[in-house]
């Protein structure tokens, strides 16, 4: 079973022919005392144990990771919750890297260093890690589903993909269905950004503080409750503030940079966690389906064709 896993610094996605599940991207080595209804996992690396995902919202607070998280314990820690979370057994596991930050030489020592660990779950039990890991450029998932849920015409143009995560937007080019590698790039612009903006106009309508989880709900359907109190913000404004200032300032620079590549772009194709915020503002690009769990699902779909060839 081929098994796409994207490990965004939001959100994790896990996507296979039987499987579609998701985590907040949450690790803590600060282990709490079992209590009345805990249900928490714990997952250890290399004997040193970590409680992954929601368990870790719940018990402990928003242990968000940090943006160099890959390749950490707390990396090893989210993966080996994810393997943990099928039901059945993958033969191989496709991950993403930022591709800024991607080659064949980073991809090969992150799998060499993740078979050298040893990683269980809560029982003791280890976490088998499938004969075959492979890492592709993040973004390209978002490409690969697209093609999958029938845009074969995508194949034959020149098509850039933005992925909007919670640090960053990632940037990729493909031609004629080749990936450009020297087009991949990272912008410090990701989701985070408008999450704060959306705080901060909190505060200044309520004259107190919120949280991101609070801040997404807002994002989502413009309104939150606590203590049975209903709390409102006008989004809209935020939210098109951030498009003209974060999102359309990176597709104006990227176009310059493929421009300079002697490149031109055909498509421009949108995904990521981010998109499910900003899909009602957005004008002149597409929108993957189900842009959230793209990068997962473009992962599978990659890997069911390389076991198939």
């Amino acid at each position: 079973m081929v098994v796409g896993i994207d490990i965004g610094y939001g959100y994790t996605k896990i996507y296979s022919d039987s499987a579609k599940l998701i985590f907040p991207t949450l690790v803590s080595r600060n282990i709490p005392i079992g209590d009345f209804g805990d249900n928490s996992v714990i997952i250890t690396v290399n004997d040193v144990p970590y409680i992954v995902g929601e368990h870790t919202e719940v018990l402990m607070g928003n242990f968000r990771v940090t943006k160099d998280f890959v390749g950490s314990p707390e990396y090893y820690a989210i993966l080996g919750y994810a393997l943990h979370s099928l039901k059945i057994r993958p033969s191989s596991v496709i991950l993403g890297l930022p591709p800024a930050f991607f080659n064949k030489q980073i991809a090969q020592d992150l799998t060499l260093k993740l078979y050298s660990q040893v990683i269980r779950n809560s029982s003791g039990s280890i976490i088998t890690i499938p004969q075959k890991i492979e890492y592709i450029p993040q973004g390209t998932g978002i490409y690969f589903s697209h093609i999958s849920n029938g845009n074969f015409d995508y194949h034959k143009k020149n098509v850039m993909v933005i992925d909007i995560g919670y640090y960053t937007i990632d940037t990729a080019l493909f031609c004629s269905g080749k990936y450009i590698i020297e087009a991949g790039k990272s912008y410090p612009a990701g989701i985070c950004l408008l999450i704060d903006r959306i705080k901060t106009a909190y505060g200044k309508k309520y004259g107190s503080f919120i949280g991101d989880d609070a801040a997404e709900k807002l994002l989502k359907k413009g309104e939150f409750t606590h203590f049975g109190v209903t709390h409102t913000l006008n989004v809209a404004e935020v939210i098109e503030r951030f498009i003209d200032d974060q999102l359309m300032s990176v597709i104006k620079d990227y176009a310059t940079f493929v421009k300079g590549l002697q490149k031109t772009v055909d498509y421009v194709l949108l995904g990521g966690g981010g998109v499910t915020y900003l899909a009602n503002y957005i004008r002149n690009a597409t929108i993957v389906n189900d842009p959230q769990f793209a990068n997962a699902k473009g992962f599978y779909e990659y890997g069911k064709s390389i076991e198939e060839s």
